[in-house]
């Protein structure tokens, strides 16, 4: 049995569970996004800064991106692909906000999406893939 004075020193337990980075600035290629409800709580919040890499628009299942939709309004969502196909390409992508869940008695829990594209439509519609938040942003003199 190890010394007392030998253990490692536990973690303090964690409060909140982020899956996010926090940067301290913005990186190269990537975009400041204004997160601006609470559908992607708890990785973002309302008032926070998303960092959006606009250079990563390849959909990946699961991902957090900015989309932008055909009305030119941008928004934070998931992509979904799984195996739920209704065309012939085998390559169906759905979008999705992470929270807006529902419990319904005898189906479960079910969300709302939008969907089906195509990867290729689906690429073309991604303004970037969510990578982290700023920790603080000046503007105008002032730290938000």
């Amino acid at each position: 049995m190890p010394k007392a004075d030998s253990l490692p020193t536990p973690i303090p337990p964690q409060l909140e569970y982020r899956a996010l980075e926090m940067m301290p600035s913005v990186p190269q290629g990537c975009m400041l996004f204004p997160v601006m409800d609470d559908r992607s709580y708890p990785h973002l919040r309302l008032g926070e800064i998303a960092v959006v890499d606009t250079t990563d628009r390849e959909p990946q299942h699961g991902e957090v991106f900015v989309i932008q939709w055909s009305s030119g309004r941008r928004c934070i969502t998931q992509l979904l692909n799984r195996g739920v196909h209704f065309s012939d390409s085998q390559d169906d992508w759905w979008t999705s906000p992470l929270t807006q869940r529902q419990s319904i008695p005898v189906m479960g829990e079910l969300r709302m999406v939008d969907g089906p594209r195509s990867k290729e439509g689906m690429r073309k519609s991604l303004v970037g893939r969510v990578v982290g938040l700023v920790q603080s942003l000046a503007i105008d003199g002032a730290v938000q």
